[in-house]
């Protein structure tokens, strides 16, 4: 070795030590501190989101159990994780954090329990932590529209609230009613996603396409500019009278805050942070339909229809099938309704009709069709009238049953070629030939063909089978019921076969125009991991899941794959029509064999 390069080498050998010895130094002035704390400090409002940090000092990793038993919070995101090193005045200096995000479930005392932090071989218990939470106007657009909120630092409350319009308030049992949720905002908003969506379980609901980018509309309330998103469409129906409240939605995402002291007011070069929006509630009055004048044809149709009914010929043969069709259109819900009542008279045989029905949406009013065609069978020749048909519905803006009749034409009915007739309703049938006939007796003596049951060599061995295969099913059963006690390992084992179904559920739903198919997808894999790992999918984010599988000695390139496939269905969540269908068939193959890959890496 040369003088030079040996003297490179002592260089870098000094550097190393003094690192070494700067280290051993910086931890050896005092064990690691743990602190527990929330922001922001202080009181929070209802509809702002909590952050909750967990940092260790003097440490770069923590064994920190999962939150648990929170008064009046629950967690909408996390554990994030991060650590960090710095240099201050020669010493050097480590800490670990790990964040969740919380948001209230009302207003009143919120309290986070003093839990157990362990790090290394020392265990730290933090203490409780106990703040207030205010009440917050919910979805009103006087609060968002005229001034900001202000927030306990001092800072002003982002300009966005979330509202939901009914068509109507009072309405009556079977009445369709449009539901709209939108988001108004005056702030730059992202990554929304819903935290409560309630629940309909006293009505008939159908949901309606939205594209949230392409709809949205710039609007002005009370004074202030918005930009108005369409989020959600639904056309309820009640199926019962009484007062119902629907509950609110409620939605996080993240928003970055425009600085309207400054110069550039109208760019977003404000402040980041993820909040929750709720919706107002909003109550229906549904009516029950009234007695007097109720139609004995009546189905549960209510609207305004109109009624078209036509023959396909006029003239038939007997025994030759003739079509009637009876189409009924207009505003309104016609899922329940029966089929219009057909009078049929003995010349006919009737079969059940086949029935055909499609809605659409016209200016915030249901447009129903409901198709149906049955099959007549004139049973005699002459000049007969066809079955008359009726169908009656309640008019809810006139408030009263109304009904469509179809007085029938005469039908010419000559006879068939065949000397076949087939018999009236109430006609006697006449035997034509035998149908039966008796079975011709054996002549002589029966015998057995073979050896009684018991007598024979396999029953003897079913019979001491129970000797030989009982200790192993014995066995068998305890070694599954200690499989089935280690609840990982049994998460564990099901995690492929159920990330398979839920990919093939979301296969199904490759042409859908929303998220729900990439939704389908990530849940598929966030869960996947949650189960091999037998951690919570709930609030597992990107950086967990890589740091989970990275602890298994998985391929940096198998994980980066995982994170694209995530964040390409993170970003259809909200412009859920920016995808074809080829692209998701691409979507849904690299998620199956992203399971497969993982499987085989764990």
């Amino acid at each position: 070795m040369s003088r030079r390069r040996w003297f490179r080498a002592s260089r870098v050998a000094g550097v190393a030590a003094l690192f070494a010895c700067a280290v051993a130094a910086a931890f050896a002035q005092g064990g690691p501190v743990v602190r527990a704390f929330v922001r922001p400090a202080g009181d929070v409002t209802q509809d702002q989101t909590v952050r909750f940090v967990i940092q260790v000092d003097g440490g770069n990793s923590a064994e920190i159990p999962q939150l648990s038993n929170l008064t009046n919070l629950r967690v909408i995101a996390g554990p994030e994780r991060r650590s960090s090193t710095s240099w201050t005045n020669g010493r050097m200096s480590a800490s670990y954090e790990v964040s969740y995000t919380l948001v209230p479930d009302g207003p009143g005392p919120a309290v986070i329990p003093a839990f157990s932090v362990q790090v290394g071989d020392r265990v730290h218990r933090t203490e409780a932590i106990r703040f207030d939470v205010k009440d917050a106007v919910q979805g009103a657009p006087a609060q968002a529209g005229t001034a900001a909120r202000p927030r306990p630092d001092g800072s002003s409350a982002a300009d966005v609230f979330l509202r939901a319009d009914l068509g109507a308030q009072d309405v009556w049992v079977g009445e369709a009613v449009p539901l709209s949720v939108s988001l108004f905002s005056a702030e730059s908003v992202s990554s929304p996603s819903w935290v409560h969506l309630p629940s309909f379980s006293s009505f008939w609901v159908e949901d309606l396409e939205v594209d949230a980018d392409a709809e949205s509309y710039e609007t002005r309330v009370e004074g202030r500019p918005y930009r108005v998103y369409p989020l959600l469409r639904k056309i309820l129906v009640p199926q019962t009278a009484g007062a119902f409240e629907i509950e609110p939605y409620e939605l996080q995402m993240q928003v970055t805050e425009s600085d309207r002291r400054s110069r550039f007011g109208g760019f977003p070069f404000g402040r980041s942070s993820r909040i929750v929006r709720n919706s107002q509630p909003v109550t229906l009055h549904a009516r029950s339909l009234p007695r007097n004048g109720r139609p004995d044809e009546f189905s549960g149709a209510v609207g305004a229809y109109t009624m078209k009914v036509e023959l396909d010929r006029s003239d038939a043969a007997v025994n030759e099938a003739i079509g009637l069709t009876a189409v009924v259109e207009g505003e309104g819900f016609m899922k329940s309704a029966s089929a219009p009542v057909l009078r049929v008279g003995p010349d006919f045989k009737v079969f059940d009709p086949e029935v055909e029905e499609s809605f659409r949406v016209s200016r915030g009013r249901m447009v129903s069709r409901k198709t149906w065609q049955w099959v007549l069978v004139p049973l005699a020749p002459g000049e007969i009238r066809a079955p008359e048909l009726s169908f009656a519905w309640f008019d809810p803006t006139r408030e009263r049953y109304d009904s469509a009749r179809w007085t029938p034409p005469l039908l010419m009915v000559r006879r068939g070629d065949s000397d076949a007739r087939v018999p009236r309703q109430g006609e006697e049938i006449r035997v034509q030939r035998r149908d039966l006939a008796f079975i011709k007796p054996l002549r002589g003596s029966l015998g057995t063909g073979s050896a009684r049951v018991h007598e024979q060599r396999l029953f003897l061995v079913a019979l001491a089978a129970p000797l030989a295969w009982a200790p192993i099913v014995i066995v068998a059963g305890r070694r599954r019921a200690r499989f089935r006690r280690d609840r990982g390992r049994v998460r564990a084992s099901r995690a492929r076969p159920v990330a398979k179904k839920r990919l093939d559920a979301a296969g199904r739903n490759l042409e859908a125009t929303d998220a729900s198919f990439h939704e389908d997808v990530a849940r598929a894999l966030v869960e996947y991991v949650a189960d091999r790992f037998d951690r919570s999918a709930a609030g597992m984010t990107y950086d967990a899941a890589d740091e989970l599988l990275s602890s298994r000695g998985v391929e940096h390139e198998l994980r980066v794959r995982f994170r694209g496939c995530l964040e390409t269905c993170d970003f259809a969540r909200f412009v859920p029509a920016s995808g074809s269908t080829e692209r998701r068939t691409e979507v849904l193959h690299d998620a199956r064999a992203l399971i497969d890959g993982l499987e085989k890496a764990l």
